[in-house]
């Protein structure tokens, strides 16, 4: 599903990366997410911090349930 859309953005000649991320209800992220902000060009504090809120994002949203 998600990996066509990639391969229909090269077709159009626009440079893109596949890095599927996933943060677990418990707030574990996955691997993925540092290389995504790397990619993005978070660096240093500010993706320390950014990863830190995708972390604590489900972990608040599965307590209010």
């Amino acid at each position: 599903m998600y990996t066509e859309l990639p391969e229909d953005c090269n077709q159009e000649g626009w440079p893109t990366w596949f890095l599927p991320i996933e943060v677990g209800v418990r707030g574990n992220s996955a691997r993925y997410v540092c290389r995504l902000m790397s990619a993005v060009g978070f660096t240093g504090r500010n993706r320390r911090r950014t990863i830190r809120k995708m972390s604590k994002a489900p972990e608040r949203s599965s307590s209010r349930l």
